[in-house]
């Protein structure tokens, strides 16, 4: 028996009535019956290795998903101790805290209890999720907001609810791969943590890295002249512009304390370009314009221009109009296209 030029078995025809010779059509029936039989020998030889790869693999699988269990299980201990460390360096932070005298002393080991219960309820988030890549940072920011208020028992609690301009300035983000963002008006700190969230993501999955630039200036008062949130609300004492974003997000950001007049000249200085500009600040006819104005000529050709409450005023569409880009409004921002220049034929 032959198979693909390979001798596989041997067929055997005897006469056991009498001798003779076997006639042509035998022969050609038992050469067929041969040829079969090798094709069903091969096939068979084949299934089996088949079975003995499946099997194999099947094992391999088990003892793959066996260790990614393990060390699953071990890397979520591991985020439950570190967790349980920075618990206890809180509590003795509490207890040294319970013997300072002076409202600044007390304020610094405030500070620092909140910067370590931030990182914790990262470890505490990982522990208890199924992905150990990454955390939800709606539950993480709700779950921040609730641990300060309980600890500092403010008598004007903060809220803070994830709505639809969070997921635009995320999937924003997400969408054109900013590599250089500057903003002006930080204040909680919700919006730019979505859009620290989206540079982050965009590293992750797609290399593209980014930095984040921001400007503002602490309003622990409320501003008179603001037309915005800030007119009526400040920031609590204890704590510092930015703080509901997560300490794993601030790798990639740079924080300027002050007034945008002043340093927005002197950021712009040292910063060739930009590839997304977003003012957030105080939304004054003359105070946007003054911005936009700035921020305008480093912002590369294709990159955007960005503004939040432009329904206060005429400023975002009297600028947008002047350099004739076309604006787009959405749920309060502002966004046009930084026209590309072509090259000269």
């Amino acid at each position: 028996m032959i198979f693909q030029d390979r001798i596989v078995g041997l067929v055997e025809a005897i006469s056991r009535s009498k001798p003779r010779y076997f006639t042509g059509r035998e022969i050609l029936l038992a050469q067929m019956l041969a040829t079969h039989a090798a094709i069903a020998f091969e096939n068979a030889r084949l299934f089996r290795r088949a079975q003995v790869e499946i099997e194999q693999r099947v094992e391999a699988e088990k003892l793959i998903k066996t260790s990614l269990e393990e060390k699953e299980v071990l890397l979520k201990e591991i985020h439950h101790r570190v967790k349980n460390n920075l618990q206890i360096i809180s509590s003795m932070l509490s207890l040294q805290a319970s013997g300072v005298q002076s409202a600044e002393g007390l304020a610094i080991f405030r500070d620092s209890q909140s910067r370590i219960r931030s990182m914790a309820l990262i470890h505490e988030k990982l522990y208890r999720s199924d992905n150990l890549a990454q955390v939800d940072i709606r539950e993480y920011i709700q779950g921040l907001t609730t641990e300060l208020n309980y600890s500092y028992r403010s008598n004007h609690p903060i809220e803070f609810k994830l709505d639809i301009d969070h997921y635009f300035l995320y999937s924003l983000i997400r969408t054109i791969k900013p590599t250089t963002l500057l903003e002006t008006g930080v204040f909680h700190g919700h919006y730019t943590a979505c859009l620290l969230k989206g540079i982050h993501d965009n590293y992750r999955d797609s290399s593209v890295d980014g930095k984040l630039i921001s400007i503002d200036l602490p309003a622990h008062k409320s501003i008179s002249e603001s037309t915005s949130e800030a007119a009526t609300t400040h920031l609590p004492s204890y704590c510092e512009p930015g703080w509901v974003i997560p300490e794993y997000l601030k790798d990639r950001w740079q924080l300027h304390s002050g007034d945008s007049r002043d340093l927005l000249p002197k950021v712009i200085e040292r910063e060739i370009n930009i590839s997304l500009f977003f003012h957030d600040s105080l939304h004054t006819y003359s105070h946007m314009t003054f911005e936009f104005e700035n921020a305008y000529p480093i912002l590369n050709d294709g990159g955007y221009l960005m503004s939040h409450d432009v329904h206060w005023n005429r400023s975002f569409r009297h600028f947008a109009r002047k350099h004739k880009q076309k604006e787009f409004s959405i749920h309060g921002f502002g966004i046009f296209r930084k026209a590309v220049n072509k090259p000269a034929s």
